[in-house]
Parts: structure tokens; sequence; C-alpha cells
């Protein structure tokens, strides 16, 4: 019984299949309702086909300016580190853990680093909720300004 249904299921979706897609034949001279929609849809698709590559392309453009910004920021080093909102340690001892960023290109992956590596900083001093964000840079001077927000300073301690 269930592979009559199946068998039965199957032949109404073929011919059902059939009678929806089936195409009349038409004169070469004559125009059916059919023929007019599947026009309109081809111009459809030719039209967002064309808004897609012009998207596509400014896409890319602008993708391009910002690859040309960040190489052009590459060319320059970073020269100054500076410090704000940081009260508990002193910006010359931060800047002891970024000296050796000094002289380097300014990128990213650098930028990036200055700042893991003052909350790493924190966190070892006994700040657990440290943040640390880049809060501007200037490729021009080669300065990277870091500001600080520091959490309380957290102690476990355990009892017999």
């Amino acid at each position: 019984m269930k592979k009559l249904f199946v068998l039965f299921s199957l032949v109404c979706f073929v011919s059902g299949f059939q009678s929806v897609y089936a195409m009349p034949a038409l004169d070469a001279g004559s125009v059916g309702a059919s023929n007019m929609r599947d026009l309109r849809l081809h111009e459809a698709v030719s039209r967002a086909r064309e808004k897609s590559a012009i998207v596509k392309k400014e896409q890319d453009n602008e993708r391009e300016k910002v690859l040309n910004e960040l190489n052009q920021a590459a060319l320059s080093d970073i020269k100054y580190v500076t410090f704000v909102n940081n009260l508990s340690i002193s910006s010359k001892e931060l800047f002891s853990v970024v000296q050796k960023y000094i002289n380097q290109p300014m990128n990213p992956i650098n930028v990036s680093a200055i700042r893991k590596d003052i909350m790493r900083y924190y966190q070892r001093k006994g700040f657990f909720s440290v943040l640390a964000t880049v809060s501007a840079e200037n490729a021009q001077t080669g300065e990277v300004v870091i500001e600080i927000r520091e959490g309380g300073r957290n102690s476990i301690t355990i009892e017999p």
C-alpha cells in the first residue's frame, strides 16, 4: 500500500510538472502572453545584472581605497605612544612595555599588539578588568594614543 501511494504521488508530481512548464508551440510571428512574460523577466534579469555589476565595481573601488590608506599608514613608523587615563601605573612604566614597537611600521597588527601588551601588563599587576583601546592614531606624526580604563585591583585569598 505504501509503495502504491509513493507511485501515485510520483505520477501526480510529474504530470503537474509537465503541465506547468510545457511551452505551447507558437508561430515565428506570433506573440503570446507567456512570451511577453518571458521577455519582461529577461529584461528584469538584465537590469539586475547591470546594477549588480555597478555595485561590485563600487565595492572594489572602496576596497582599493581602504588598502591604499592602509599602505600609506604602513609607510610611516610608530614614533610616540601616548597613554590616557592611566592612574595606577605611570606612563613611563607602560612605555617600557611598548618600547619594542617604536620605529616599527604603523599597521593594524602592531597597533593591536601594543594594546594587547598593555592589557596583559595590567593583568600581571592584578588589574583583571582593564580595557585598553586605541583612541587615535596619526600616520603623519607616528603617534598612537591608547586610552586605558582601569578596573579595581582584584586578589584572591584562600582561608584554611
